[in-house]
């Protein structure tokens, strides 16, 4: 619905009443409660944060073949200022995106992504290509450990471009999980993508 044609039914009986309880420039928000759906699944609001946030948490705490630097970054959607500006400070050598991807496996979708379909390892996005010889390797790696993944382009973008064109240059890919509703406040995941993820970045550091 267009945003003039919405209502929200406070209990008012009148206008004065109204505008003792609300004013103008109020703010309202839906009211999720995070809860499991089935056996592996998850809903909740931002869920396409906070999902990528615990798969980098439990990686924290396993012992890491390599030196690896964590960062969790900000404004992906408002020009990727927080992924730009880690990767300008940290210069990493390479860098891999833990970013939420749309699935789009319901009714009326393209069915491009599936949730349970595990990670998204995709070539490119809207603004950019990834390197290469990441993305071969981590595909690689997948098949080697039997980790189903995913391989389309993105349709949008994920902020891993924000690295990419910093500090001259960073070989960057991005290890994706699918999120269903995303921007709502009742986002669905599932636990075995997430699970998955974290697998096949441990396997990649493991790479020599």
């Amino acid at each position: 619905a267009e945003p003039d044609k919405l209502r929200i039914d406070i209990g008012a009986s009148s206008e004065e009443e109204a505008k003792a309880l609300v004013h103008l420039g109020d703010t309202a928000a839906f009211q999720a409660e995070f809860e499991r759906l089935g056996l592996h699944r998850l809903k909740g609001k931002a869920l396409s944060s906070r999902a990528g946030c615990a798969v980098l948490i439990s990686l924290i705490r396993e012992p890491l073949p390599c030196d690896t630097l964590f960062a969790f970054t900000v404004l992906r959607e408002a020009g990727e200022g927080g992924s730009s500006v880690v990767a300008s400070r940290l210069q990493p050598g390479r860098a891999v995106m833990v970013a939420p991807v749309p699935a789009d496996d319901i009714p009326g979708g393209g069915e491009t992504f599936s949730l349970g379909g595990g990670p998204v390892i995709p070539a490119a996005e809207s603004r950019g290509v990834f390197d290469k010889g990441m993305v071969e390797t981590l595909r690689a790696l997948a098949a080697w450990a039997e980790i189903p993944a995913q391989p389309a382009a993105l349709p949008g973008r994920s902020g891993a471009s924000g690295i990419q064109h910093a500090a001259g240059g960073v070989r960057t890919a991005v290890a994706g999980f699918p999120v269903r509703y995303p921007e709502s406040p009742a986002q669905v995941v599932d636990e075995t993508d997430l699970q998955a993820v974290e697998k096949l970045l441990l396997a990649y550091m493991a790479e020599p």
